[in-house]
């Protein structure tokens, strides 16, 4: 090598070593990959699935990016979960290859993974989320719980999104209509004769004993819940030969239908035996008849579908008839209803709602009200105040009297701010429970539990559980309580108890508008925030309060429903009913009658057997609303199976 190619040589590792240095200046050291490059907390960037309005469809799953690689180890179902009050809602999630995304899907299928850590196992859910349901998705900014970028950093405050569900689902492009599965028909137990149940002839389907078969359809991909309905899309029919004397033939069975969690299968369960005539040896033939109202997610339709079977003779297995009411007409509506009747369906009504103030200085009966005096309360709390050194637990009754109600659900809470003012401030973990004590009690117990009424299913209930923040304002007649996350049915039979936990991490003190002038009745007690009992002796503060109530319960009477038998026996009943309405419930009662008659409330009565033997028989629907999103109920149909026992 000459002189000349050797300087040459040494001035271009010159400048090598040169942008070595100052690339070494401008880039963070990297010791072995695992690190993110972003100094400072863990940001979310984008969330997505999530439209404008804030709505989502029901298996649409949501996509998280983050601003730096997170910590796989880090991502557990508490500190990246979608919760639906204070429930967390089951779900699968997929981490991206680079760590910096997750994905949530509420659609879990067999043989899904999960990329949680420790390793989740979420039902299988073929379908997705509710419908009308609200939802939130929360990842927690915690360095001990939540999710961390790969150099250790928490969120800076926990990430919350709200959202709601509609009742569709994603299109499908191109659309493809269901089909049958390869193996599409199930039977169990197995059937005594094997045979074809798509022949064309009945003489070669299956044969079968009649008393509790079940069948499983089974399908190429998921199908909306909303579009299988027993006796509706859904049926058995009795196809026997006319020319054998039953009194069955052509008579729907009485039969539940509903798919399975992948959603990719409808199992089909008689009521009843499928019975048998007595007075013949001659098998009943039956078909599975699934109409054209069935439909995919994308609402594409399946085609009309049948498959045959036979069962076999069982003596003295007696056949049953079917009072069926599909809402067609109001003509067997009782005046008394309150449920809209007619249309093809039974609907609730529409939930309303009220507020109720609860104003203690007012007087209650005679007398003057006391004077508006403000003593020191300890609803909400700061961290440094030295009153309140370990936060503050209270809990204070309301009696029956005070907040003037029909049967109606609490959905909602407001507190009044002394001079209507409230300062901004953010109090963490704040818990709230409602719940119902007896209607005349004694003194309140020291014990918290104790002035519950444990007798009571889901008492109390946690309305709240969270972050709870409130806004500066001079204004504020009324300051809401955090929504609320459950609610509780407040009935005139019950005093309510609110329970209210505040760890001392609040960034200041409120005060509220209270009475503190009687010294009886003493409603309220309190005590530190991770206090089991009051510990400060039961005194008579109380607080001005808003109740914002529901009525959510609609009722349907009918009239007599004439027996298509001599001497009636009452055997079963099934309500076919929208499955997609979350969170309502669906009440029935019956009694017995005469053709047109119109029971009275006091009569109905949930067992069926109430009406055995007379001429006709009514029922009684409750349909009870979702009072936390409005949804009501909907139902398609009501059938009653009768048998003759003069047979």
């Amino acid at each position: 090598m000459n002189a000349r190619s050797q300087r040459r040589t040494t001035g271009s590792a010159a400048i090598a070593a040169l942008v070595v240095a100052v690339l070494a200046l401008i880039l963070p050291a990297c010791s072995d990959g695992s690190s993110g490059n972003k100094p400072g907390p863990l940001g979310v960037v984008s969330v997505e699935g999530i439209a404008e309005d804030d709505t989502v469809p029901r298996n649409r799953f949501l996509e998280v990016t983050f601003d730096d690689r997170v910590d796989r180890d880090t991502v557990s179902a508490t500190a990246f979960a979608v919760r639906m009050g204070t429930e967390i809602v089951p779900g699968r999630i997929e981490i991206a290859d680079d760590d910096r995304s997750i994905r949530w899907y509420a659609v879990v299928l067999p043989g899904d993974s999960n990329d949680y850590f420790p390793q989740t196992s979420p039902p299988i859910n073929g379908i997705g989320l509710p419908a009308f349901a609200d939802l939130r998705l929360e990842i927690l900014a915690d360095v001990e719980r939540g999710v961390l970028s790969r150099r250790g950093e928490p969120l800076e405050s926990t990430f919350t999104v709200a959202f709601r569900t509609t009742d569709a689902f994603l299109p499908e492009d191109p659309p493809i209509a269901p089909g049958l599965a390869a193996d599409p028909l199930g039977i169990d137990p197995a059937p005594i004769q094997f045979g074809n149940p798509m022949s064309l002839d009945p003489a070669d389907w299956p044969l079968l004993d009649p008393v509790d078969p079940v069948f499983t359809i089974r399908f190429d991909e998921a199908l909306d819940p909303a579009t299988v309905l027993a006796m509706s899309t859904v049926s058995i029919v009795n196809v026997s030969d006319p020319a054998i004397p039953v009194s069955g033939v052509g008579e729907m069975a009485l039969v539940r239908a509903e798919l399975t969690p992948d959603a990719r299968s409808i199992t089909i369960d008689p009521i009843l035996s499928l019975g048998d005539d007595p007075n013949s040896s001659e098998p009943f033939a039956f078909e599975i008849r699934l109409d054209a109202g069935i439909r995919d997610l994308a609402g594409n339709a399946l085609a009309p579908t049948g498959f045959g079977f036979r069962t076999a003779d069982t003596p003295g297995e007696p056949n049953y008839s079917i009072i069926t009411e599909t809402f067609d007409d109001d003509s067997m509506n009782q005046d008394d209803s309150t449920a809209i009747w007619g249309g093809g369906e039974l609907a609730a009504r529409p939930v309303s709602s009220r507020t109720v103030d609860y104003l203690p200085m007012l007087p209650r009966g005679v007398g003057t009200p006391p004077p508006n005096v403000y003593k020191l309360a300890h609803p909400l709390v700061e961290r440094t105040n030295p009153s309140t050194p370990n936060g503050c637990r209270f809990q204070m009754q309301f009696h029956a009297t005070d907040i003037p109600h029909d049967p109606e659900y609490i959905v909602g809470m407001s507190w009044g701010p002394k001079s209507n003012f409230v300062f901004d401030s953010g109090y963490r973990g704040l818990v709230m429970k409602l719940g119902v004590r007896v209607l005349n009690p004694p003194e309140l117990s020291f014990v918290y539990e104790d002035n519950f009424d444990l007798s009571v299913p889901g008492n109390p209930a946690t309305v709240f559980e969270g972050d709870y923040y409130v806004r500066n304002a001079l204004d504020r007649e009324w300051e809401p309580w955090p929504d609320f996350q459950d609610c509780i049915l407040w009935e005139s039979n019950r005093n309510l108890m609110l329970d209210v936990r505040i760890p001392d991490n609040g960034d200041t003190f409120q005060l509220f508008r209270n009475d503190s002038t009687r010294s009886f009745p003493r409603n309220r007690i309190f005590s530190n925030a991770d206090d089991d009992r009051g510990r400060n002796g039961r005194e008579n503060t109380q607080y001005e309060h808003r109740f914002e109530l529901v009525r959510s319960i609609s009722r349907a009477l009918s009239k007599g429903y004439e027996a298509p038998a001599l001497a009636p026996d009452y055997e079963a009943y099934l309500v076919v009913s929208d499955p997609s309405r979350t969170g309502t419930s669906i009440d029935v009662r019956f009694a017995g009658t005469s053709v047109g008659d119109e029971p009275r409330v006091e009569q109905f009565d949930p067992d069926i057997d109430v009406a055995d033997s007379r001429e006709a028989i009514a029922f009684l629907i409750d349909l009870v609303g979702n009072p936390m999103t409005g949804v009501v109920p909907r139902v398609d149909s009501i059938h009653i199976a009768v048998r003759d026992l003069t047979e």
